[in-house]
């Protein structure tokens, strides 16, 4: 599984590129600190699967998720957020994300859900 990262958290772009990048079973193709450069860069390789932040820098992740389904309807997008409000995941999920995942989830629960 090829999957693409949007965080614009360095320390936390890292680690989950650490965690999610495994011989076999999956790669990390992209890791993006905002909105605008993955909308930019994945339309090169498209990933099966990008993992987002809603709080990023300019366009939030429930915009570059609407753009990104736009772009490529088979994408699946899901959201990796420490906002637990309803009106924030269900604007995730109406945007296009097919799951939410709080960043307080273990690697191993991330992991399973994609």
């Amino acid at each position: 599984m090829k999957i693409a990262l949007v965080e614009d958290d360095p320390a936390q772009r890292t680690a989950l590129a650490l965690e999610l990048d495994l011989p076999g079973r999956s790669v990390v193709t992209g890791a993006y600190a905002d909105a605008e450069s993955a909308l930019r860069e994945l339309p090169r390789a498209w990933p099966d699967v990008v993992l987002v932040d809603l709080s990023l820098p300019g366009l939030d992740g429930a915009t570059l998720i609407a753009r990104l389904r736009a772009l490529a309807p088979q994408l699946v997008c899901v959201v990796h957020s420490s906002h637990e409000e309803p009106a924030r995941i269900f604007g995730a999920l109406k945007a296009g994300a097919v799951g939410y995942l709080l960043k307080d989830s273990s690697a191993t629960d991330l992991l399973l859900a994609l």
